[in-house]
């Protein structure tokens, strides 16, 4: 009998923790990928249809401000010939901010290890010639809370990840093939 209110225990400290899902990951990345031409590139970031849970309902709207930036910053440090052109650039990236859920600060805090994760999920297309050459579904999550730095709340949380999907995203850009091969090797280890 112990053992079965222990199960039932545990059930229920996980639904109440607060487990999202992520969306399905998608890609492709066209055969002749290539930016080695590319002088100058736009990056469009759009927010307008954000799924917001966990956070307050304004909070998209500062996060992409944040976001827009940290993705322009980690461009031109992945690519540092390439020069940022809103007319007429060589190629275009376009961003989309999909979800942002907060997940469980109190979870994060005391159980850890994944319960209460906060999740930011974008989409992101690169154009070339007016033609999609890549696309993908980047996740980003945080499991623990960053307690050098007193980020507990949920959207503390989801600001300290801003860097590291910009990251990510001109990773991608840069050579998707490579990033795909780096992402297979993290998800074996």
């Amino acid at each position: 009998m112990k053992k079965i209110v222990e199960v039932i225990l545990l059930f229920a400290i996980i639904i109440t923790v607060g487990c999202a899902a992520t969306l399905p990951d998608k890609g492709t990345i066209q055969n002749n990928y290539s930016i080695a031409d590319v002088k100058t590139f736009s990056s469009t970031l759009n927010c307008e249809n954000t799924k917001v849970t966990e956070a307050r309902p304004n909070f998209a709207q500062d996060y992409c401000q944040v976001l827009d930036s940290n993705i322009k910053m980690a461009l031109k440090r992945e690519n540092p010939n390439i020069q940022l052109e809103e007319n007429s650039p060589d190629l275009k990236i376009m961003t989309t901010l999909e979800q942002i859920h907060g997940g469980s600060a109190a979870a994060r805090f005391w159980i850890g290890f994944g319960a209460g994760r906060s999740i930011t999920t974008i989409y992101v297309s690169v154009e070339k010639n007016d033609k999609i050459i890549a696309e993908r579904r980047f996740t980003e999550t945080t499991t623990m809370p960053n307690i050098a730095t007193g980020t507990y709340a949920n959207e503390d949380a989801i600001l300290q990840d801003a860097p590291l999907i910009a990251r990510k995203i001109a990773e991608f850009i840069k050579d998707p093939v490579a990033y795909e091969k780096k992402q297979k090797k993290t998800d074996n280890q």
